[in-house]
């Protein structure tokens, strides 16, 4: 692993960090005035350019970039999971295309229920749908966060309230916003290194960001900002050994092996999977062309590459490779015929502890078995690279004119073209189409890639108005909006989807299609959709009083494919007195199913009952689909209500808000439904020869979701230094109330949606500042959560309990500029209550919301100058 070659980076940044003019003094009271920033003008929530998260009427979190990197992780969604109430992220072992793009929760919503803006405009989506979730993700179709590295961000402010009627499609949970750094004339330099206490999952990055000025001649000021982050991770495993693939051991199979990649004694992999490299770029560029008139504009590109591990292919009862099914009673391994003009093939009784070396050397020449391939079986290992890159630009600045209509207005015109493809692979895995090639058989593919293609035209305008009717001016917020959205099907190498149609040939004979786990992309499934939509909105503020504030908001939209929205959303907030406010809101709001949604097919595999089985996912229009009650699928309506207080009380500041979101019609991947054998017959007959289960895109079901977010913080002068307390708590729960579709979900689904998250979590944060020493601590409880482990059977459920786990973090900052860093997360090493690991090997719960790696430490260094 190369992670250990940060450690030295780490020690080297330490010897170049060159002295500066500021004196420690100064360093130390710019970190205690820095503190707290309540009054930090947002983006989100409110177009009014002067409003603060603190009277904002509705609940926004701001968290600034200087504050993300006093954490361990890298990684966005585990320093948003440490910071906002309602947000969880888990690790995904084995999911599919979630292993690559690792889909998160706001207020217990799926990921693509949350809108994404990079400096207040739309972010594209990425580029993979979530088909193995937990249940609450399947089939979320989300923007990929980890495309931005934290040392390029200024802040991220987070709006927890539905705002579709502000922002348009995908703001039922909230919107974040992930605002770049400007600064002109400053730089930060970071390495990190750390691993488990396991021993494994070694973690190694360095980053990088400058700000320099634009001393262009024919602008008045300008700025460039540039950040660059680049990491790797190798594996962490945390399995045992499955009952099955230890009975074969038992018996006297010596070939079970997870494989040659890993060099892990157990059958299967569980744990985080190898970022083989992991490297981010981000640009941020404005031009003041005069008083009045501001270019602006920023791009990135990213790439990564991870491989993670799948499901254990037993060498007896993998179906379309080793099964034979049972001949007169008895279970046999399935044997090809690679040429039936020259006879029939023997039959071979399976046998637990066999690896089948004498029945494979009395075979015919015309007849061949994969165990002599993989005589213990196989695991494919799964992964892809991931790109993504954007390009934005726009001109914005204040009108100036002697007609009074359009003086003073503000006005923002910008265009956001973003990219993201995932390019996949597969390893130690077969198509077993190619049987022919026998023993030589290719256990590398390339199934073939997905890319979305978003762009954004946007025109804003904003005015403050003085009305004879108002005591207070009143703020105009208009614009409009076209987005286009693009997702395209690359097919893959042949051999990742070659299918033997001969007459009597492999197919007939019942052998799986494509390679195995992941198929790849025929050409007739590969191609392009696209979809475009327009959008004009309308958003009032205004003062009715000193102490009251009200807001309203409308937003038309039109789908090229699904018709038109309007919505709407009401908001308030009342300053009852000095220490107490009252805020409050409530909103209509939409999502329309995605282009990806609504077209997508795949094959993927799925233990089902104890047994993998090969799951074919399938637009609603797919014959299949149809034939297991699939309906045209039509955007989801939700209806939010919130209410909350803000105190102030001698530096004490707490905020509580109640929310209740109500989605109707709910867009999600549906239920895995079996075939029946006329079912698997009609599949044969449409080419689809060992798909056993279907699933598609349905409005399936109605859900309510509500709770409370609480935010604390409270500074105070002890030990001779500056202490910050944050107190951050989420209380949601999640009922189905309706199901619109019941071949879509059932009763597992129910649960998985209902109780896979915890019903409570909170977090208690310490920053004490003295001198130059930082003291960081963290205590976070997790209330219980069920899962059901990966056969799928209620005998697997697991209801973990809760579980407290404590961060610790010291650093030392020097005269010259250079901090330097030692922490821990999950110090006290704790773990998930065990799950049932016989079937898969599975340890412990795999969504569980904390992880299940155990404790991780770390070293950083950092230099500002």
């Amino acid at each position: 692993m190369n992670g250990y070659r940060i450690i030295p980076s780490i020690f080297l940044l330490c010897l170049l960090a060159i002295p500066t003019q500021q004196s420690l003094a100064q360093k130390t009271a710019d970190q205690d005035t820095d503190v707290v920033k309540l009054e930090e003008v947002i983006v989100v929530g409110s177009r009014v350019p002067t409003r603060s998260a603190h009277d904002s009427p509705v609940p926004v979190d701001v968290i600034e970039g200087k504050d993300m990197r006093n954490y361990g992780v890298r990684d966005m969604n585990s320093l948003l999971r440490a910071t906002i109430p309602s947000y969880n992220v888990n690790q995904q072992p084995i999911g599919d295309a979630a292993t690559l793009v690792r889909p998160a929760n706001l207020r217990g919503l799926p990921p693509d229920s949350t809108l994404i803006l990079v400096n207040g405009k739309r972010r594209h989506r990425g580029s993979v749908l979530t088909f193995l979730g937990g249940g609450i993700s399947d089939g979320a179709h989300a923007t990929d966060l980890a495309a931005f590295p934290a040392i390029a961000l200024k802040r991220v402010e987070v709006l927890r309230d539905g705002a579709a009627a502000q922002y348009g499609s995908d703001a039922v949970a909230g919107v974040m916003n992930f605002e770049l750094k400007d600064a002109p004339d400053s730089g930060t330099v970071e390495a990190r290194w750390g691993k488990y206490y396991a021993g494994d999952g070694d973690t190694s990055s360095i980053a990088g960001n400058l700000g320099v000025p634009l001393p262009l001649p024919f602008i008045q000021s300008g700025f460039a900002n540039f950040s660059f982050e680049y990491g790797a991770r190798d594996w962490t495993d945390r399995s045992i050994q499955r009952d099955d693939a230890q009975g074969l051991i038992d018996n006297g199979n010596r070939h079970v092996v997870s494989s040659q990649y890993t060099r892990k004694p157990n059958a299967m992999v569980w744990g985080a999977p190898e970022v083989l490299y992991d490297y981010k770029l981000f640009g941020n560029f404005g031009m003041d062309l005069n008083s009045s008139t501001e270019l602006y504009g920023w791009s990135n590109y990213s790439q990564r590459k991870i491989e993670g591990g799948f499901y254990y292919r037993n060498p007896n009862t993998r179906g379309g490779v080793f099964d034979g099914g049972e001949v007169d009673g008895d279970p046999a391994i399935k044997v090809a015929n690679l040429d039936p003009a020259q006879g029939d093939c023997p039959v071979v009784p399976a046998n637990a502890g066999a690896d089948y070396a004498s029945d494979i050397a009395d075979l015919p020449s015309n007849c061949f078995m994969f165990n002599e391939k993989f005589p213990g079986g196989f695991t494919p290992f799964f992964g892809g690279t991931v790109r993504d890159w954007s390009v934005a630009g726009g001109i914005r600045g204040d009108l100036s004119s002697d007609n009074p209509w359009l003086d003073d207005w503000h006005y923002d015109f910008s265009a956001v073209l973003g990219q993201h493809s995932t390019d996949f692979f597969m390893r130690n895995t077969i198509n077993p189409q190619l049987a022919a090639m026998r023993t030589n058989i290719p256990t590398e593919y390339n199934p073939g890639k997905y890319t979305e293609t978003d762009h954004v035209f946007n025109l804003d305008l904003s005015r403050s108005l003085q009305t004879a009717m108002l005591p207070s001016p009143l703020n105009v917020g208009l614009g409009l909006e076209y987005r286009g959205e693009q997702i395209e099907g690359t097919a893959g190498g042949e051999n990742s989807w070659y299918i033997d149609e001969s007459p009597g040939g492999l197919a007939a004979q019942g052998f799986g299609i494509g390679s195995n786990g992941f198929a790849g992309f025929s050409p007739d499934i590969a191609g392009t959709n696209n979809r475009g939509s327009y959008a004009g909105y309308i958003d009032l503020e205004t003062n009715l009083n000193k102490d009251l504030l009200v807001g309203v908001a409308g937003r038309y939209e039109k789908f090229e494919t699904f018709g038109d929205t309007l919505n709407g959303k009401f908001n308030t907030r009342w300053q009852a007195t000095s220490m107490m406010a009252l805020r409050g809101s409530v909103s209509t709001g939409f999502r329309a199913p995605t282009v990806g949604q609504a077209n997508i097919q795949n094959t993927t595999t799925a233990f089902v009952d104890g047994r993998l089985q090969n799951v074919g996912t399938y637009p609603v229009s797919h014959p299949l689909a149809a034939l297991k009650g699939a309906q045209e699928l039509k955007p989801e309506k939700s209806f939010n209500l919130s209410a909350g207080t803000v105190v102030d009380v001698s530096g004490l500041n707490v905020t509580v808000d109640y929310y209740r979101v109500q989605v109707r019609d709910r867009i999600a991947r549906g239920a895995q439904i079996p075939l029946t054998q006329s079912d698997i017959d009609f599949a044969q007959s449409l080419g689809f020869t060992d798909i056993f289960r279907v699933a598609y895109y349905a409005n399936a079901f109605d859900t309510t979701t509500q709770g409370f977010d609480i935010v604390a913080t409270y500074p105070m002068q002890f030990a001779g230094g500056n202490t910050l307390w944050t107190f951050t708590g989420n209380y949601n729960r999640t009922e189905v109330t309706d199901i619109n579709n019941p071949d879509a979900i059932d009763a597992k689904r129910i649960t998985q949606l209902e109780k896979t998250l915890p019903l409570f979590r909170m977090t208690l944060t310490g920053d004490h500042r003295q001198g130059p020493w930082r003291f960081l601590g963290r205590v976070y409880m997790y209330d219980g959560f069920t899962e059901f482990t990966t056969d799928g059977g209620d005998n697997t459920r697991v209801d973990a309990g809760p579980q407290w786990l404590v961060d610790l973090e010291t650093s030392y900052t020097m005269k010259n500029g250079l901090t330097v860093s030692a922490g821990a997360q999950n110090l006290f090493d704790s773990f998930p209550d065990r799950s049932n690991p016989g079937v898969s090997g599975t340890k412990y719960p795999e969504y569980a919301p904390y992880g299940f790696n155990g404790g991780y430490y770390y070293l950083r260094a950092l230099y500002a100058f």
